[in-house]
């Protein structure tokens, strides 16, 4: 996970171009309190990277500074090739939709008016471009290419003309995934999403996310309280405490007595709550 030190980017993209690369991430507030502190991290085409800590580590506002939604003090962020950092207006949409998340409240992220089509296509709606392009491509129309987004994480079209109020959570949440996939990112940030569910879904939903990932070949940050979870998710974990980094490896060896003593600490709470 150490973080290059090329001051660029490569110019041009390969396989050992990482798909998401960041350096430097540092994030405070107006009261002097440092939410990140330093952070830089890899990750790897088709890799899933596990970042776990206690509330308050930091998680999810490094989430928000990757995607530009949290003004950062410091830092610099690649997705493949291209740096994002000091991109503005519409060149920072267009690099930005090559990363979508996930968050944890699914029914928050859709307006309760609007059909599951409308909010499933949403982010190619809105570039009519690439709509086209997709339709063209799978020689589908519109309502067809919704469909098949639906079938990716195994839903039925006939959602499609429903209101989000008359779906379950576990759906809502792979519409959520769907939608996130429907523009084709090189990476996904998952954050805590999958928290809110009952453990059966969940457990469908982690298999489903692991399919898509070796399918798609897309890039995760998985983000999570859940070290069961991120164990059977993520090809590789990251601990964060108070801003920074302060423990990798890989996920097999996460439970090793040889680990950080706060990565034991995690541990022994995860195995203290879950029986």
């Amino acid at each position: 996970m150490s973080a290059e030190t090329a001051a660029t980017a490569p110019e041009s993209t390969s396989a050992a171009t990482p798909a998401l690369r960041a350096e430097g991430i540092t994030m405070t507030y107006r009261n002097g309190l440092t939410a990140v502190d330093g952070v830089s991290l890899s990750i790897a085409r088709g890799e899933c990277a596990g970042l776990v800590g206690q509330s308050g580590s930091g998680k999810s506002t490094l989430a928000r500074c990757l995607l530009g939604v949290q003004r950062m003090a410091s830092g610099r962020v690649w997705i493949g090739s291209q740096e994002i950092t000091a991109l503005r207006g519409r060149n920072h949409r267009d690099q930005r939709r090559r990363m979508q998340v996930v968050l944890q409240d699914a029914s928050g992220s859709f307006n309760s008016r609007i059909p599951i089509i409308g909010s499933l296509l949403e982010p190619l709606d809105c570039q009519p471009a690439t709509l086209r392009r997709l339709m063209a491509e799978r020689g589908v129309g519109r309502r067809e290419l919704a469909s098949d987004l639906l079938r990716q994480v195994h839903l039925e079209a006939d959602l499609l003309d429903r209101l989000p109020g008359s779906l379950s959570g576990g759906q809502l949440q792979r519409v959520s995934i769907a939608r996130a996939l429907s523009d084709q990112p090189e990476v996904v940030i998952l954050d805590e999403s999958t928290a809110s569910l009952d453990v059966s879904i969940q457990a469908r939903l982690f298999n489903l996310l692991k399919d898509l990932r070796e399918e798609l070949g897309v890039a995760m940050l998985f983000i999570t309280h859940d070290l069961g979870a991120a164990r059977f998710l993520a090809d590789r974990m990251i601990v964060m405490r108070a801003g920074r980094f302060v423990d990798e490896c890989a996920s097999t060896d996460l439970l090793s007595p040889d680990r950080d003593p706060y990565t034991r600490e995690l541990v022994d709470l995860f195995r203290t709550h879950t029986g």
